[in-house]
């Protein structure tokens, strides 16, 4: 599955400033038969004028049967780009 949002407004109530805000998400999972895998990538270009921040974050997972229950693992990496907050 993949998604794309793009928000673009003259002004804000708040800041009375440009709004311009892209959203790039995209998942896919498969159902193996003993796991399922699951992929998830999403990215974020905010705008420079009004401080909008810019990232991107990957995020994997698998949820297994165990035991009558559900083992579910996940882990994920986040990147922020935005100019003021690179090195945070």
């Amino acid at each position: 599955m993949v998604s794309f949002l793009y928000q673009n407004r003259i002004q804000t109530v708040i800041s009375h400033e440009p709004y311009d805000v892209k959203w790039l998400n995209a998942s896919m999972s498969y159902d193996l038969g003993f796991t399922k895998p699951v992929l998830q990538f999403e990215k974020k270009w905010g705008s420079a004028e009004n401080g909008s921040s810019s990232f991107w974050m990957v995020q994997a997972g698998t949820s297994t049967p165990v035991a009558g229950g559900l083992w579910m693992v996940s882990g994920f990496y986040f990147k922020n780009q935005s100019r003021r907050k690179a090195d945070a």
